[in-house]
């Protein structure tokens, strides 16, 4: 389950190990590409979109994926 913060909604997220993966709710599924990188994680939503860098660390509510020091999703199982 993906937290999204800012909307306050939660999707499905799947991250493949060939660097696919799947974002959906009840109406919409995107297929966004990402790669590790040494403290985080990168995210590409769409193939023209701009290339979102985002830090990981583990917190109680699960693993939490910010930028420039604000939360933007919360990952939990």
């Amino acid at each position: 389950e993906m937290y999204v913060v800012k909307r306050r909604v939660s999707n499905i997220l799947v991250f493949k190990p060939d660097g696919g993966g799947t974002i959906s709710d009840s109406m919409v599924s995107i297929h966004p590409t990402w790669k590790a990188v040494a403290d985080g994680i990168c995210i590409r939503t769409e193939p023209q979109a701009a290339e979102k860098c985002l830090m990981l660390k583990r917190t109680k509510e699960g693993i939490e994926a910010s930028q420039g020091g604000k939360a933007v999703f919360i990952l939990k199982r």
